[in-house]
C-alpha cells in the first residue's frame, strides 16, 4: 500500500514529485465494460425507433451517465457531446452561449462598433450536435466554428477531422438541477431537433431555424437525480426509464467486467458484495444513503491498491477496509454505521 499522506511533520522539497495513480473516473471509463439491463436496452431502442430523448433517473451510481457513452460506442458514433447542467442554466444554454462581458468591452474601446457577433458565441451541446447534422447550405456558420473537438473528448480510434454531416450522441447531464422553466422551454427544439440565433440575423443572415436532417437527427439522453419534479410536457415527449440498483447476481456481473483487469480474488468480490447488499442496502441498520455500483467500484479500487485484492474474502482485510469506509458512507451518522458493521462482520 502506498501511502501519499503521512499525516506526520516531515517537509519534502516544494515541488517534489508525487506520483498518484490514475482517478477512478479513467479506470473504468470504458464503455464496452457496461452492463445494462435489458429493460434498459429496451427503452433505448424505444427511444431510436421514435426519435425521441431518453431520460434517465436513479439513485446516484447507478450508471445513467455512462449509458450515453456506451450507446455511442456501441452504435459507432463520436463520444457523447456533454453537457452539465447548474441551477443557473437557461434553455438557450443547451445551444450555444454568448460571452456578453467581452462583447461589452470590445464595442467600448472599437469606435467603429462593427463587431462580428458570432466572435462571441460558443456551440454547446445540442447546438453542435445539431449544426453537424445540419446540410451546410442551410445556414452560413464557418465549418471551424463547430466542427473541433479536443482530442480528450474522441475514442483512440477516431478520426482527428470530424465527418460532416454526422449524427451526435448528446448527454445533458441532471436536467433536474435547472430552473422548472427550462425543460418546458425546449418541447419544441427538442421534438424537431433546431435551434434560432437571434444575435446573427444580421451579420450572417440566419433568420431561420438550423435543423438536423432527419436522418441524422441526434441522440438525446437526459439524466435526472429526481431531485424535483420534471415538467409533464417535457416528460410526455420523451422515453422514460428508472435505473435500479441491480441485484446481487446482476452486481456481480457488473463489478466483475469492471474489475476485469485489476488483479482481486472473486471470494473477496462476492464478500464486500454481501456486506454491501445484506447490510449497508437492506437490514435493521441499513444506510440513510444506499451505496450504489459507483460506491462499490470505488470501494473495491481502494482496497486494490492497498494491496489486498488477492486475499480471501473482506475478513483477511478488515484494517485496509476500514481506511475505506469513506467510499461507501456520504454522511457521519452512515459513516458509523458502516464503521460498526464492518467491525461485527470482521469479528472484531
Amino acid at each position: 500500500m502506498t501511502n501519499y499522506y503521512t499525516g506526520d511533520s516531515n517537509w519534502p522539497e516544494i515541488g517534489a514529485t508525487l506520483d498518484l495513480a490514475p482517478p477512478i473516473s479513467k479506470v473504468f471509463e470504458a464503455p464496452m465494460d457496461y452492463l445494462p439491463a435489458s429493460g434498459l436496452v429496451a427503452a433505448v431502442n424505444a427511444a431510436l425507433m421514435l426519435g425521441q430523448p431518453l431520460i434517465l433517473t436513479g439513485e446516484p451510481g447507478t450508471g445513467k451517465t455512462q449509458l450515453a457513452y456506451h450507446v455511442a460506442r456501441r452504435l459507432g458514433l463520436l463520444r457523447p457531446i456533454k453537457f452539465e447542467v447548474k441551477s443557473t442554466t437557461e434553455s438557450r444554454d443547451l445551444f450555444y452561449t454568448v460571452d456578453s462581458i467581452r462583447q461589452f468591452r470590445d464595442y467600448s474601446v472599437k469606435k467603429d462598433g462593427d463587431l462580428d457577433p458570432l466572435d462571441y458565441i460558443e456551440f454547446q451541446s445540442l447546438g453542435l450536435a445539431i449544426l453537424r447534422a445540419a446540410e451546410a447550405e442551410s445556414h452560413s456558420i464557418p465549418r471551424e466554428k463547430f466542427d473541433h473537438r479536443p482530442r480528450a473528448d474522441l475514442w483512440p480510434e477516431d478520426p482527428a477531422t470530424i465527418p460532416m454531416p454526422h449524427r451526435s450522441v448528446v448527454l445533458i447531464d441532471e436536467i433536474d438541477k435547472a430552473p422548472r422553466d427550462v425543460p418546458n422551454d425546449l418541447l419544441n427544439e427538442l421534438e424537431h431537433l433546431y435551434f434560432r440565433i437571434p444575435e446573427l440575423s444580421h451579420h450572417h443572415q440566419v433568420a431561420g431555424p438550423i435543423t438536423a436532417r432527419s436522418d441524422l437527427r441526434p441522440i438525446v439522453i437526459f439524466t435526472s437525480n429526481s431531485e424535483k419534479n420534471l415538467p409533464a410536457a417535457f416528460l410526455r415527449r420523451c422515453v422514460f426509464y428508472n435505473i435500479e440498483f441491480p441485484d446481487r447476481e446482476e452486481l456481480q456481473k457488473i463489478v466483475e467486467a469492471r474489475m476485469a483487469n485489476l488483479p482481486m480474488l472473486r471470494p473477496l468480490i462476492q464478500d464486500v458484495l454481501t456486506f454491501v447488499t445484506d447490510h449497508l442496502r437492506n437490514g435493521p441498520r441499513a444506510l440513510d444513503d444506499k451505496p450504489g455500483t459507483a460506491e462499490v467500484l470505488s470501494f473495491l479500487l481502494a482496497l486494490h491498491r492497498m494491496d489486498v485484492g488477492e486475499r480471501e474474502g473482506l475478513k483477511a482485510c478488515c484494517e485496509a477496509a476500514m481506511n475505506a469506509v469513506g467510499t461507501l458512507a456520504k454522511n457521519d451518522k452512515d459513516l458509523k454505521k458502516v464503521q460498526s458493521q464492518l467491525k461485527h462482520y470482521c469479528g472484531a
